[in-house]
């Protein structure tokens, strides 16, 4: 596994296994917002609030790669750790309003936004790994 990896310093094995397990959590957490009102009649109040649930890991994301860039001492793997976020985030943004323009007949609320997540991180790893393979 790749956080196991022993080049690894201790900062960026726990910055990994957090991020790691902050993505299956939000994942789980869209899961039972999103499904929740096709199995069981829930009152509205209950379901705005389920559907806020996913906010919590994605802002203990942000947190945790602040934290990891805060205490990170090297400069380049600081570039490395910014630089696939920076395109991640800008990817996200953009494919959130294409893909809620297609379905949603332009609403602010679509159905990609259950896709954020996964779109960020596909690219934000691809765009790790193009730099890393760059500065080779």
């Amino acid at each position: 596994m790749l956080w196991s990896n022993n080049k690894l310093k201790p900062l960026q094995r726990n910055s990994g296994l957090f991020l790691g397990s902050t993505l299956l959590l939000t994942m789980a957490l869209f899961a039972i917002a999103y499904d929740a009102p096709a199995h069981f009649s829930v009152p509205r109040p209950t379901l705005l609030l389920l559907r806020l649930l996913p906010a919590i890991p994605v802002a203990a994301m942000v947190y945790i790669v602040g934290r990891h860039l805060a205490r990170e001492t090297d400069e380049f793997i600081r570039a490395i750790v910014t630089r696939p976020i920076l395109w991640g985030l800008g990817v996200t943004m953009v494919a959130n309003i294409v893909l809620n323009v297609m379905f949603s007949g332009g609403s602010a609320y679509g159905p990609s936004q259950i896709f954020d997540i996964d779109i960020f991180f596909v690219t934000a790893f691809l765009a790790l790994l193009l730099q890393l393979r760059r500065d080779q």
